[in-house]
């Protein structure tokens, strides 16, 4: 739990310099994109998500590990926001086993901030056992057997600020009204945590993990305009490590592997929002991958971790 208030400590202080960011609101082109009407803003959002973890270690000859997926799942989320700064919250209301997610935004015309935090005990699979090849192999893991918690935290810098808002496709707090596009420089911290929810065998090697990375990055995103009041935007973001620390825990004991490792971080998405006066539509679709991969001196001490997520949604939103 501990871990959990330090997170959240972290996306206070990004929410704090998200409202120093709300100063950095220079003057941009007006003919490319400029802000709503009213202060306030409302949105239902409807996702269809999916996410896979595979973690796996050499041992004793062997591959032992976890490999692990939510399936396609369904989450309701709302979401409030007052100028730059937003606020989303999404949940499972009818499944048995939970998904919870909070999103944190806030955008400038230069600056942008986003923070994320999930939590879900609804990822099912295997995971293997024993110290040994010779042990058994696998056992199955079910809805609830596996406590997961994931945390991102990133900003940017868009070069071409004066003409593309990644905003207006983002968090619609801007209206992109000609087409433009932009490189963007990032910055981004992320933070997995992966533990069993009930006491396994002492000589299961795949008992849970936690990582902590910092990663510096880039990519492109552009705005379509095709008509008046309709928006299509893409994007793609690659970040590779710059600090990492990895927790293993096993049976008997924790290793902790501190150093570069190699690192990578992609991030794709893609939007279509069409605006009214006060209210706007949309789809959207992200696509997210985290590899780290640890080569040690000693076999026994390094790592492969493969983080996937998936998310489609649709959105209705009103601003006032």
């Amino acid at each position: 739990m501990g871990k959990i208030v330090k997170l959240l400590s972290v996306i206070a202080v990004l929410l704090a310099l998200g409202f120093a960011a709300q100063a950095n609101n220079v003057k941009n082109d007006t003919t490319y994109y400029a802000k709503p009407e009213g202060n306030w803003h409302l949105r239902l959002r409807s996702d269809l998500f999916g996410s896979n973890l595979v973690f796996t270690i050499p041992y004793q000859g062997d591959v032992k590990g976890i490999d692990a997926s939510t399936g396609a799942r369904f989450k309701q989320c709302v979401g409030a926001g007052w100028k730059n700064l937003f606020l989303n919250i999404g949940f499972n209301p009818f499944a048995k086993n939970k998904d919870l997610e909070l999103n944190v935004t806030t955008y400038g015309n230069k600056f942008g901030f986003e923070a994320n935090l999930g939590l879900s005990d609804t990822m099912s699979g295997t995971y293997d056992t024993g110290i040994a090849s010779s042990d058994p192999v696998t056992e199955a893991l079910n809805p609830g057997d596996l406590a997961f918690i994931h945390g991102k935290a990133r900003a940017y810098y868009a070069f071409n600020w004066k003409r593309f808002s990644y905003s207006a496709a983002m968090n619609q707090n801007r209206i992109q009204k000609r087409s433009a596009g932009s490189p963007l420089v990032t910055v981004e911290a992320r933070w997995l945590y992966m533990s069993h929810m009930e006491d396994i065998d002492k000589n299961d090697i795949s008992k849970g993990l936690m990582t902590n990375i910092v990663a510096l990055g880039g990519g492109y995103a552009y705005n379509w305009v095709p008509v008046n009041n309709l928006l299509v935007h893409a994007s793609l973001l690659a970040n590779f490590g710059l600090l990492n620390k990895t927790t293993i825990y096993n049976g008997w004991t924790d290793r902790n592997v501190v150093r570069s490792n190699t690192v990578l971080s992609l991030t794709g998405t893609a939007s279509i929002v069409y605006h009214f006066k006060h209210v706007y539509v949309g789809a959207f679709a992200t696509a997210d991958e985290l590899l780290s991969l640890a080569l040690a001196n000693s076999l026994e001490n390094s790592y492969f971790i493969d983080y996937q997520r998936r998310d489609a949604h649709l959105a209705i939103g009103v601003r006032f």
